[in-house]
């Protein structure tokens, strides 16, 4: 039985202008560099912080982005 992916993570993309790019076979430092910006993201914004609304994580998120 294969499941649907859920249709949220999609239109949020779409909405943003991003679309998946697959890491090439044999190239895996292709997805070290997203996972290298995940991690950082969550150390410098998410862990020891506790947020109120989804509004608050967007705004801590856009700080971020713009340094």
């Amino acid at each position: 039985m294969t499941m649907a992916a859920p249709s949220w993570p999609t239109t949020s993309r779409n909405q943003v202008g991003l679309s998946p790019s697959h890491a090439f076979v044999g190239e895996p430092q292709t997805s070290g560099v997203i996972e290298r910006l995940f991690r950082t993201l969550k150390e410098q914004v998410v862990h020891g912080r506790v947020f109120e609304t989804i509004d608050e994580v967007r705004q801590a998120v856009r700080l971020f982005a713009e340094r």
